[in-house]
């Protein structure tokens, strides 16, 4: 907003004192008298908003289908828009946007006619070794702007100085010639390009009510009347006696006329998106590589698959789903974030994941699909109905008659596609599948737990007896929500909604979805931005439980801590007084990591055992793989944490997360392990997002448009050329070389790594470099004793054939089930001949396992053995390694945390290596000091 106007009268921009006179002179019947135009357009008819328009710039666009408000009642839906008397005030506001007529034509575009720009390839004029130069220098810029996060100005400027300098050497070579005169030269004709190759989705924008949030057709919202331009205003509001404008006059860099939505909604087609997923090599292959990854043991769920809503879903109600081929399960998120850093503006995103994806790439960057940007500044109030309403009409033909998808391997297939999970915060979830929020009364979405205090505004979430908390049904909530449609006052709607809890969403307009089970407790939110948080600064900070003498103590503690380098995270900041600040990964590293060793004698004895029942029962469910005793046993854990907390802090200190922590249990035996649907990857994606060039001119469509294009780009590195022509090879090896050395496209490359299996059928990934290696003849025996132990049919021809081969190939790192290790790192390990140590504790639990202990890893030996009687050669991969020594005080801290001698080492000859598969895990590891002496604090990696 700026301190000059455009006057309508004579088109020029005015103080505020002289706008207002001419406003006074020249503004009658509700429109500017033009100053070379003073007779006024004859109309007989009054306009809701109206001003001059002299350019007439804005096209009509074709029509998506009316997106009235979901819970619309019928007899609101005869007339979309108002036209109550005119109010010469409502648009005398204007705005001055330093931008070009293009860029906001761009955004709304009109019809186009068919281009003749040269640059636009055709096969005629191409020949083969030009299509190829062309289609890498594309591949080449998209990935480039991706991966370095690139405006669309510096790419603009890049395919020019491309253009230019192949049109320069085009003079001395008639094929450079040719390749310049078809080569895109700019960024839109780049886009054409390869909407030839590809199927890109498309994003179409609705205009959104500021007040009320109904969507709206932007040519709906227009009307042009000579050089009368009519704004439409919300029929929603009218009903409400409120005149909400949908449109806002805006003048460009030229001093050019507009009007832009006030809000803008940008929706992108699931059908679409997913019809350019299945296009890509292998997709459909990685859908279905689920069927062979179900667990055999029914007590252990390894992934989403093994848990009950999926194995339930194998039939619905007698109709097939899942239990057929090529038909898939969707999870949606709906979060906000902050997308300025300065400035308070909150955004919010649907996103989808397909959850019949490998869990090591269901959540990459490619394989999530962003359907819609939900405007701010500020979230809406009550529900998102609106919002969700394109992508449920969607979601009911997928369920219904399924889509035609061209797979690249098969052809045409016909896929189904159903909405299995929602996965949000407690705020989001409330909002997209109908539920009151977690202040009300009844704001569980799993039971009928009461809150209320008969307070206003003060809720009690204490008391952990659940044999009274009367569970929800899905029968019995879409009950409850027809008797709320059936209402015909607002304040009815809201007494009955009161009283069941609930409110109507349309998710429940899919006939399978249950939004009860649907709707998980997402752990991330729940257990760490929740409660680990929550307690830490509320707590025992806020009450001084922990004072500075104590911060500063854990702040050296958190110092001594070291995470291994080649670990997905890192360390955390330097000082726990800037928790504050923590992202959810870190909460989630300092409660399963450090929290128990920093707060060791920082916290008194009653309070620090409280907390050790939530760190236990959070490691137990971090775990990749869980059985049915563990989530018993953390569901138990849990339960005391919440029961002591309430007796150490009061009632008033229990929070909703942890009515949500006694629910979270019924979560993952339906959804396997919580790092299979847990939030940590969309939560990385709005950092993404945040992180994306814009400018403050429709954020939500920039937003989406850049992720629709970036995503389109990262699918080029799936399916580049594999032909073996000259020109192919050459800027493939660029390509690739340079896109692989990217951390988050690294999975992308299907040659950057060759599992190999051991003999005895153990996987694992070695280094590519080594170096021969051999092993000292008083090791000899002890490793002919290893391989007869691990080789039992095989002793008698082992015990003498291991003593010809000394020679093994040293490395000093190696993968083991998508972790690797390095030399000098420490290991969990299995010794295969126990030690003659006695041990003090040698029960076996959850938590602890006495067959393993901490091992220091120098080495990795790939040993190979020619068996002469049998013909066949067996191949092992070990490690060289030294046991550390036990300490008096191994116990001390307490599970899930051992101290051992940091220096001492235990000579064991017989073990002095161990197989791989004998390796547990790496270990996080401190050193400190016990007693007067050095010790070294151990805790294994999840």
């Amino acid at each position: 907003m700026h301190s000059y106007r455009a006057c309508g009268h004579c088109d020029k921009y005015l103080s505020d004192k002289a706008y207002k006179e001419h406003h006074r002179l020249y503004f009658q019947q509700d429109r500017w008298l033009r100053a070379d135009d003073l007779h006024l357009c004859e109309s007989n008819e009054s306009s809701p908003l109206s001003v001059s328009d002299p350019n007439s710039d804005v096209e009509s666009q074709p029509s998506d289908n009316d997106l009235e408000e979901a819970d619309m009642h019928p007899e609101d839906s005869d007339d979309m828009f108002s036209d109550p008397e005119p109010e010469a005030d409502m648009l005398d506001e204007l705005e001055y946007w330093n931008e070009e007529d293009n860029d906001i034509d761009v955004d709304f575009p009109p019809p186009q006619e068919p281009s003749n720009d040269s640059s636009t390839l055709t096969d005629e004029q191409e020949d083969l070794d030009s299509k190829t130069v062309i289609w890498w220098i594309v591949v080449f810029t998209c990935v480039f702007q991706t991966l370095h996060s690139l405006s669309e100005r510096a790419v603009y400027w890049l395919l020019k100085f491309l253009f230019t300098l192949l049109t320069v050497m085009g003079r001395y070579s008639e094929k450079i010639a040719r390749i310049a005169a078809v080569f895109p030269s700019t960024v839109y004709c780049r886009t054409q390009y390869l909407k030839k190759k590809l199927l890109t989705p498309t994003v179409c924008s609705s205009v959104v009510c500021q007040e009320c949030h109904s969507l709206y057709d932007y040519n709906d919202c227009i009307e042009r009347r000579g050089i009368q331009v009519i704004v439409k205003t919300c029929r929603q509001c009218a009903k409400a006696g409120k005149r909400i404008p949908l449109l806002k006059q805006v003048f460009t860099r030229q001093g050019t006329e507009k009007f832009y939505p006030s809000l803008v909604y940008p929706y992108s087609s699931l059908v679409t998106t997913l019809k350019s997923f299945f296009k890509r090599p292998n997709f459909l292959r990685a859908c279905e590589e689920w069927r062979q990854s179900i667990a055999t043991d029914p007590n252990a769920l390894r992934d989403i698959y093994d848990g009950k809503l999926w194995k339930d879903f194998f039939c619905f109600e007698g109709i097939p789903f899942l239990s057929e081929r090529n038909n898939i399960g969707l999870m949606l998120n709906v979060d906000w974030f902050q997308p300025f850093k300065h400035r308070t503006y909150s955004v919010g995103v649907l996103y989808l994941a397909v959850m019949n994806l490998p869990r090591n790439i269901r959540f990459k960057r490619e394989n999530i699909i962003i359907v819609g940007v939900i405007p701010g500044p500020s979230e809406p109030p009550l529900t998102i109905n609106t919002y969700l309403s394109p992508l449920v009409s969607e979601l009911l033909s997928l369920w219904n008659d399924g889509i035609v998808c061209n797979v690249l391997e098969s052809g045409p297939q016909v896929i189904r596609a159903a909405l299995l999970c929602v996965a949000c915060d407690l705020p989001a979830g409330r909002k997209t599948c109908g539920f009151l929020s977690y202040v009300a009364n009844l704001g569980c979405s799993r039971c009928y737990a009461n809150f209320g205090t008969g307070k206003f505004g003060v809720q009690n979430y204490s008391g952990f007896n659940r044999t009274s908390w009367r569970p929800r049904s899905i029968a019995k909530h879409r009950e409850d929500v027809k008797t709320i449609l059936k209402c015909t006052t607002k304040s009815e709607k809201q007494l009955k909604e009161s009283e069941f809890g609930c409110r109507y969403s349309c998710l429940l307009e899919l006939p399978y979805f249950d939004a009860i089970r649907k709707l998980i407790i997402d752990p991330m939110h729940n257990l760490y931005i929740g409660t680990a948080k929550s307690i830490m600064h509320n707590i025992w900070i806020k009450a001084g439980i922990l004072d500075k003498v104590r911060l500063n103590r854990i702040n050296g503690k958190m110092s001594t801590v070291i995470i291994p380098p080649n670990v997905k995270f890192g360390r955390l900041p330097s000082s726990i007084e800037f928790s504050k600040s923590f992202t959810a990964e870190q909460w989630m590293i300092w409660v399963n990591y450090y929290s128990l060793y920093c707060l060791y004698e920082e916290l008194p004895p009653e309070h620090f055992e409280c907390w050790r029942h939530f760190v236990l029962a959070s490691r137990l469910l971090s775990k990749r793989e869980v059985t049915l005793d563990d989530i018993s046993i953390s569901d138990a854990l849990l339960l005391r944490f919440c029961c002591h907390f309430e007796s150490l802090y009061g009632q008033s200190a229990v929070t909703p997360n942890m009515h949500m922590h006694c629910h979270l249990a019924e979560c993952i035996r339906d959804y396997g392990p919580m790092s299979s649907f847990w939030l940590f990857s969309f939560e990385r994606m709005n950092g993404i997002l945040g992180n994306e060039p814009t400018n403050n001119r429709s954020i939500e469509l920039q937003l989406m448009q850049r992720f629709v294009k970036d995503n389109s780009h990262l699918h080029l590195l799936s399916s580049l050329s594999n032909d073996s022509s000259d020109v192919s090879t050459v800027f493939s090896k660029v390509v690739k070389e340079h896109a692989y050395s990217y951390d988050s496209v690294k999975h992308l490359d299907r040659q950057i790594s060759l599992t190999v299996q051991s003999s005895s059928g153990f996987q694992y990934v070695p280094a590519i470099k080594y170096t021969l290696a051999v092993f000292s003849e008083s090791h000899i025996p002890f490793l002919s004793q290893i391989y007869c132990t691990i080789y039992p049919a095989l002793s008698e021809q082992l015990s003498c054939t291991v003593t010809q081969s000394q020679t093994y190939r040293m490395m000093h790192s190696i993968t083991i089930c998508n972790q690797k290790i390095n030399s000098g790192q420490f290991v969990y390990a299995k010794s295969v001949f126990p030690f003659q140590t006695s041990l003090s504790d040698t029960t076996q639990t959850v938590f602890t396992d006495p067959t393993y202990r901490p091992a220091k890893v120098h080495h990795f030996a790939i040993h190979s053995v020619q068996v002469t009687e049998s013909s066949c050669t067996i191949t092992h991969a070990f490690a060289v390694i030294s046991w550390l020594m036990h300490h008096p005080l191994q116990h001390s801290i307490g599970k899930p945390y051992q101290v051992w001698h940091s220096s001492l080492y235990e000579y064991s000859p017989e073990n002095f290596v161990v197989p791989l598969e004998n390796i547990s895990s790496l270990l996080i590891t401190a050193e400190c000091t016990f007693e007067d002496g050095n010790v070294i604090v151990v805790v294994p990696l999840l």
